[in-house]
């Protein structure tokens, strides 16, 4: 297992790892941690909007691991199909 990870890291580099642990954080701990009921005379829920939030990331991170993924084979038409849907 441990050479398999260090295979991984060697191939992944340390900017796209940290791009990752933030998305993590976005989804796995702030999340949860927010109130689930309206709050104000605009019945505005912070877990529904940042909800919101971390769908547009995981989008927006997709998107640039197809592109990663594809290296100049279509990336950019596979990330503008991935935007549309």
């Amino acid at each position: 297992m441990k050479a398999v990870l260090e295979s991984l890291a060697a191939r992944i580099g340390s900017s796209e790892i940290l791009t990752f642990a933030k998305f993590l954080v976005l989804s796995v701990v702030v999340l949860p941690v927010l109130p689930n009921q309206d709050f104000g005379r605009f019945h505005i829920n912070p877990f529904k909007t940042w909800l919101v939030v971390v769908a547009i990331s995981a989008i927006s991170y997709a998107s640039y691991v197809l592109q990663k993924l594809a290296k100049g084979q279509g990336g950019i038409l596979l990330a503008a199909l991935l935007g549309g849907a």
